[in-house]
């Protein structure tokens, strides 16, 4: 059993306040709350999946998480949190993401060697310690499509409140994302000539006449009203791709 490669910070940590976290608390959109933000390239909170209902269990109770080493990749460390995700397949109702902890050692371990979940097999893994579980209040949400993300970063873990959004890359996609959010929120109250526009550096998002428009200065993509009340984040997406991939329509200039 052997420390796997991990800087000194994921092991010291400042510690956070015990008991349950906020979730689903978006942070203001202009402006990341208390400077939260942070490094957005950086992502150092697995989000790590269950194979059984019963792991849950082991996992808080032995504090710890076990994942076969091949499913990280250097890039990954240091991984300083680990979130628990449950699954609808396993937990119903109860799926979502509960539990989270920040890690203190990091050990490269045989599968055979972790002893609260026995196993013959002497594959590689990675054994996290976890310092303590916190709980996030309300938790975050499944997707239709189960773990979209396996690495996120603190801030977006403490703000999301369904599980795809924890692959957001980037404050302006944040930002831009939020902005739809809070217009779609006010959308159906206020359908006749409702109008909402936010700019954030090049980037502009428009919701008017049932439809929405986000432009990075030069391109726009466009997407209904109605598809971004079905689906927000999936649509959003959509949009972002379009215009990361040079796709979108040619903007007019004003």
């Amino acid at each position: 059993m052997t420390l796997c490669s991990t800087s000194s910070d994921a092991l010291h940590c400042p510690r956070t306040e015990s008991g349950a976290e906020p979730s689903g608390s978006a942070a203001p959109v202009g402006e990341m709350a208390g400077g939260e933000s942070g490094n957005w390239p950086e992502r150092d909170v697995l989000v790590g999946s269950l194979r059984q209902k019963v792991q849950l269990d082991i996992c808080l109770r032995h504090r710890f998480y076990h994942i076969p080493a091949y499913r990280i990749r250097e890039s990954d460390f240091p991984i300083r949190y680990v979130a628990l995700y449950q699954s609808k397949h396993l937990f119903g109702p109860a799926a979502g993401i509960r539990y989270y902890g920040e890690v203190i050692r990091c050990l490269s371990v045989h599968r055979d060697e972790i002893r609260e979940i026995p196993s013959s097999r002497t594959t590689p893994y990675y054994r996290l310690e976890i310092r303590e579980w916190k709980c996030l209040d309300p938790p975050i949400a499944v997707g239709d499509k189960g773990i979209i993300t396996a690495m996120t970063n603190l801030f977006l873990l403490r703000h999301c409140t369904r599980v795809p959004e924890l692959s957001i890359g980037s404050e302006t996609e944040y930002r831009l994302y939020m902005g739809l959010i809070h217009a779609l929120e006010e959308y159906p109250a206020r359908r006749i000539s409702f109008h909402r526009h936010l700019s954030i550096g090049s980037f502009s998002l428009c919701l008017d006449n049932g439809r929405v428009a986000l432009s990075n200065g030069t391109q726009v993509a466009l997407c209904g009203v109605a598809v971004c009340l079905n689906d927000p984040y999936a649509a959003f997406c959509r949009l972002w791709t379009t215009l990361k991939k040079g796709k979108g329509f040619p903007q007019k200039s004003p």
